[in-house]
């Protein structure tokens, strides 16, 4: 609609009245009717069915709904339902001969459970097999209320009376903020960490060091903390083995005692004391008959296939043998980066060598890359002493492409650290966008209005942008690190931070249009040269920072990188203007010999 009426103004003065009047008012009339008829509901559900049919047509759309942190689909196949959170699959229900095994293992774990922290997935047969130990108490953490509503009235009966038990307190909160804020309010024998693989940046919160921490902080003092990740069932080539081990590696940094288990799917389990967790299953065995629990989904026998002796010996001598093993932390997400090269193993895909590559970078390989490029540049410009305009040209281009760049990774990294703290970002997308564009237009207005008709010298007042670019680059690693954001307004402050990427590009791109139109008269030319150079600058920066950067190097390593590639800018900036300069000083003394004008900044 907004279209519309902007291609009505643009129009009103080649086509005559009543054709304007009837093509403004056709769209308004028909938008209005779906608006309100109730049509554009129906039309999107077409829509989300003919989706639905491309992506699994063996499935059977039941239900699609969008809360403020995802968005959920209910599909069924024969007489399973399975749920979907964007697209990846979460689990299945009825399903408990799958789940049922995992809560008895798990709580065979503990000499002796009463107090159980559940972490997602509870429906499904986990939760109701769990009641059936002599539990007093089990914090169950769903972050969408909104999963628990659509899901429930497809559940069996038995998984409904498991969330209505009294023994059992749902929270609709993010897994990660209850523990962060749980801190001295409640202690556990048991924490089950169960949501599916990292993923995914906001999965992959559930698997840091930070997080880890955080949950010992709630343990009893013989508690445990269960995880799981995909794996393989018995070979574990270099990418499983980085995967995996990434996990091992990260809770060994806090708990002395952890013991994996073999096979498609790794268990870990972990713990402060000896004598707790444990491989043997003469002693499982008997933790399990102690209880004489009753179900028709695990026996004792099912101890062996998850704790097969000479497999689970053989993965303990393996990860232990790994000396490259790394740390996962929120700042540097690398198991993140490692499911994306497993993923690319399981699809067959070409790009292993380039993501184990990748996988190996430094930080000094980076910022050496960029000096190598400052020092040809210069070097270039020292032979061009005359071409001032072509150096003016290029430095303005490159000026546009490394802010473009930097604005784009410094969101990717704010709306990363976001999901950190906040523990959303799905519903926020939105209005992230708005802010950036919002920035854009507000450094664009105050450039057009105030800078370039107060000031003369753009050159110069291009390099204090760039300056200020790389100034704030720098100063995110900070505001990230020391900020109190669990404080009431915090977001508020979170949101400032992200829109002034946008003015400080709003701010650079017409200056940087001005630039160059002084030395293109073409001003068609220059405006689809300076949206080129920023466009490639974005890619790059959207590209890298989501993929590498961020998981490689972290956080701090991110914005190291923006500032440095901006701070080449800066210096390539800093250098025309002292060319430019010093060739005014040089006009002057020559003037009256050569007539020539002195080039201007």
């Amino acid at each position: 609609l907004i279209n519309m009426i902007a291609l009505i103004l643009f129009a009103v003065k080649v086509f005559p009245r009543k054709v304007l009047l009837g093509a403004s008012i056709s769209p308004l009339i028909i938008s209005l009717w779906f608006i309100f008829s109730g049509d554009i509901g129906r039309i999107e559900s077409f829509f989300v069915e003919k989706r639905w049919q491309s992506f699994n047509p063996s499935i059977r759309l039941m239900e699609s709904a969008d809360s403020k942190y995802q968005n959920i689909v209910i599909g069924k196949e024969q007489d399973q339902y399975s749920v979907y959170s964007n697209g990846q699959y979460t689990f299945a229900f009825p399903n408990v001969y799958e789940y049922g095994p995992v809560a008895h293992l798990i709580l065979s774990e503990h000499p002796s459970p009463k107090r159980v922290l559940l972490i997602g997935g509870g429906v499904g047969g986990l939760l109701r097999e769990m009641l059936k130990y002599p539990l007093e108490e089990v914090h169950y953490i769903e972050l969408d209320p909104k999963l628990l509503e659509i899901t429930e009235k497809y559940l069996p009966e038995e998984d409904r009376a498991a969330l209505a038990d009294q023994r059992v307190k749902v929270f609709p909160v993010d897994g990660r903020y209850f523990v962060k804020t749980a801190q001295g309010k409640y202690k556990y024998d048991v924490i089950f960490i169960n949501v599916p693989d990292p993923s995914t940046a906001a999965l992959n919160r559930f698997y840091t060091l930070e997080f880890f921490q955080e949950a010992k902080g709630l343990l009893e003092h013989d508690g445990i903390l269960v995880t799981s990740i995909s794996s393989a069932v018995v070979y574990i080539g270099e990418v499983v083995g980085s995967y995996t081990g990434s996990i091992y590696r990260t809770l060994k940094e806090t708990f002395p005692y952890v013991i994996v288990t073999p096979g498609q799917t790794n268990y870990y389990f972990a713990c402060l004391e000896p004598n707790i967790i444990t491989a043997d299953l003469d002693t499982l065995i008997a933790r399990y008959k102690e209880r004489n629990i009753r179900t028709d989904s695990f026996s004792e026998y099912h101890f062996l296939p998850y704790l097969e002796p000479w497999q689970v010996r053989f993965m303990e001598e393996h990860l232990k043998s790994r000396r490259d093993l790394r740390v996962n932390t929120d700042s540097k997400p690398v198991t993140y980066f490692y499911n994306l090269l497993l993923w690319d193993q399981f699809a067959g895909g070409q790009l292993q060598d380039l993501l184990k590559s990748l996988s190996k970078l430094k930080l000094w390989y980076f910022l050496a890359a960029i000096g190598l490029f400052l020092v040809i540049r210069l070097a270039v410009k020292n032979s061009l002493l005359r071409n001032i305009p072509k150096e003016k040209r290029f430095d303005s281009l490159f000026a546009i492409a490394t802010t473009g760049f930097a604005a784009i990774a410094l969101e990717i990294v704010l709306i990363f650290a976001f999901q950190n703290i906040y523990g959303y970002v799905y519903e926020m997308i939105g209005f992230i966008v708005a802010l950036f564009m919002m920035g854009l237009a507000a450094g664009g207005y105050i450039s057009n209005a105030v800078i370039l008709r107060k000031h003369r010298n753009w050159l110069r007042v291009l390099t204090y942008m760039v300056g200020g670019m790389v100034a704030y680059s720098l100063a995110v690693i900070l505001f990230i690190k020391w900020f109190p954001f669990h404080y009431a307004g915090s977001e508020v402050f979170f949101m400032i931070l992200l829109v002034i990427p946008g003015i400080i590009t709003g701010l650079e791109f017409p200056i940087a249009s001005r630039i160059y139109l002084e030395e293109e008269v073409d001003s068609g030319l220059t405006a689809g040269m300076i949206n080129s150079a920023d466009h490639a600058g974005a890619f790059l920066g959207a590209t890298l920072t989501g993929i590498v950067l961020v998981p490689i190097l972290g956080i701090s390593g991110t914005c190291i990188v923006i500032a440095a590639l901006n701070g080449a800018s800066l210096a390539l900036l800093i250098a025309l203007i002292i060319k430019i300069e010093r060739g005014v000083a040089t006009y002057k003394i020559v003037r009256q010999k050569t007539g020539e004008s002195p080039p201007t900044v």
